[in-house]
């Protein structure tokens, strides 16, 4: 059987993971790319529960740090997202075959 995921570190559960990196040239442009599933229970900015927050940083420069819910609406994420895009479905025709109309 064949994993969905190419990579997956795993659930944390209030733990932290930390990406050391060597070789990289000072001056240059670097891009971080990842994927980030909000798995189990997350529950946002709630005082009692949470905060459930997702960090990034690099160099000790704080990048990113945002609270994510998916446990009920009553517990606000300050994560916001890119407004949606609208998309439009084209029906395609992949077949076409003549014949008597009834």
């Amino acid at each position: 059987m064949t994993s969905a995921f190419t990579q997956f570190s795993g659930r944390f559960n209030n733990g932290a993971q930390t990406l050391n990196l060597s070789g990289l040239t000072a001056g240059q442009t670097y891009t971080l790319r990842f994927d980030l599933y909000v798995l189990d229970s997350w529950e946002g900015t709630n005082p009692s529960a949470g905060p459930d927050q997702f960090e990034v940083s690099a160099d000790g420069t704080l990048l990113m740090r945002d609270a994510f819910s998916n446990y009920s609406l009553s517990n606000p994420q300050t994560y916001n997202a890119s407004a949606g895009q609208r998309l439009q479905i084209v029906p395609t025709l992949t077949e076409f075959v003549a014949g008597p109309c009834e």
